[in-house]
């Protein structure tokens, strides 16, 4: 009884003396023909970042009012309020949502109501374009507009209209494991073409990114490669010949931080401006520049760069630093260059003095030529054998030797000392560059770190 009921109401409807599908609705109330969107579900599935694209699945149903196909329910024996009319039998507006469709035209089915309001769903898969601010990588938030609208009729014939003005996230509208679905506001918008205006509602769909990924599989990694660069190129109390291993460990480190660099790249689309792995202050909004009461202030504002940018610049300066040190650590080690008193009284340091003091000749031979070998006076008229003056000549020449040998070991003892004290001066140069370096090393690590609200009130 119930299909025989529902077979009739459609044959009287769609009866083709008095329904044309190819004819477009008129309004009742005079005026366009106004068309519902309601937004029923929206689930983010990928986003390309170097295309710009988001692919998302939503059902957006449409509902309209078509006079034509209204009944009233005491003249028919079909007692439902709804029902089910095939979608290519009737008049449905050229609102084209999807590139891919999940279900087939010729088997959607609308539902119509009593009183002529015609309901329609395509559950669909669509692409669309949005244009990325990356920024803020990656604590970014994104904005990606999804138009709606009548491809043909202008709004003197069509107006399109959102049943929801602000959509919240929920089970049925969310993002995926990247991004966040913060709102999705519906906004009406007059496009003008060829002198035509046509109605159109925009959905502006905000995404919050998921920072965790790249903050532990890039940033945090980076940091500590950085870290660990500085400890091994300035590391302090070591010898002349590991200051060279200093230079190849900070080259693969760098090797290393730049690959980073590349992997960040590679997920970015080609910008003009470089991400926060990316810019430091991006979150800081007009209106609180405007409340900068200081220049310093301002300048701080105006900081940005790429964090791993940073981080490689600042692992090539500290081994362009490490250079320096090296060739001048092997200038003073060849050549024994006394360290200045000045610089050892900035760096407080204190040299050790000559232990030995070189002793002359006459100090091994005093009156040599007037004694004798004990001590008695030399009488060089009579004491004229041979065999004296030979012991005479042995005695000055071991005089000669031990002198000669007293200042080398002089020579000796004073190169070690300065040797010394150019280490201990070198060592303290390295543990100043140390310092500064992670002091700046740490400082850019928090500053990515913090939450952006932070920021706002730190300035302010």
């Amino acid at each position: 009884f119930v299909e025989t009921a529902n077979q009739k109401l459609l044959d009287k409807l769609l009866n083709q003396n008095s329904y044309e599908k190819d004819i477009r609705p008129f309004n009742v109330t005079g005026g366009p023909l106004v068309i519902t969107i309601i937004p029923n579900q929206f689930l983010l599935l990928t986003m390309d970042q170097q295309q710009e694209t988001i692919e998302y699945f939503c059902e957006f149903m449409m509902s309209w009012v078509d006079p034509q196909l209204s009944w009233f329910r005491d003249e028919t024996d079909f007692t439902e309020e709804w029902i089910k009319i095939p979608e290519e039998r009737i008049w449905v507006p050229d609102i084209v949502l999807s590139h891919s469709e999940l279900i087939k035209k010729s088997s959607r089915m609308v539902d119509v109501r009593y009183d002529g309001t015609v309901r329609q769903s395509s559950p669909s898969v669509i692409v669309t374009t949005c244009h990325l601010d990356i920024q803020s990588f990656p604590y970014d938030d994104q904005e990606c507009t999804i138009s709606i609208g009548s491809w043909i009729f202008d709004s003197s014939e069509v107006v399109v209209r959102s049943f929801y003005n602000l959509i919240t996230p929920g089970e049925k509208f969310e993002g995926n494991n990247e991004w966040e679905m913060m709102t999705m506001v519906a906004k009406p918008v007059e496009s003008i073409d060829d002198d035509r205006s046509y109605s159109i509602v925009e959905y502006i769909l905000q995404l919050k990114r998921k920072p965790v990924y790249y903050v532990l599989v890039i940033q945090a990694p980076t940091f500590i490669i950085g870290t660990m660069t500085l400890f091994g190129i300035f590391t302090p109390f070591s010898i002349h010949g590991e200051r060279k291993e200093r230079v190849s460990l900070g080259l693969t480190m760098l090797l290393s931080i730049s690959m980073m660099f590349n992997l960040v790249s590679e997920m970015m689309p080609k910008a003009s401006r470089l991400p926060l792995l990316g810019t430091i202050y991006a979150y800081i909004s007009f209106k609180a520049r405007r409340r900068m009461k200081s220049a310093f202030q301002e300048c701080l504002l105006n900081i940005s760069g790429n964090y791993i940018l940073i981080e490689i610049f600042m692992c090539a300066i500290a081994v362009f630093i490490s250079i320096i040190l090296l060739y001048a650590h092997h200038r003073v080690h060849t050549r024994c260059v006394t360290p200045p008193k000045c610089e050892l009284k900035l760096l407080h340091i204190s040299s050790c003095g000559c232990l030995h003091k070189p002793r002359s000749m006459k100090e091994f031979l005093p009156d040599s030529r007037n004694t004798t070998l004990s001590g008695r006076p030399l009488m060089l008229e009579t004491d004229t054998s041979s065999g004296l003056q030979q012991l005479m000549m042995l005695r000055v020449t071991i005089a000669k030797t031990v002198s000669l040998l007293s200042q080398t070991m002089a020579k000796m003892e004073l190169s070690s000392v300065t040797q010394s004290t150019w280490a201990r001066v070198f060592d303290t140069l390295d543990l100043l560059f140390l310092i500064c370096f992670q002091i700046f090393n740490v400082i850019m690590a928090v500053v990515y770190f913090r939450s952006p609200e932070l920021y706002v009130s730190i300035i302010n």
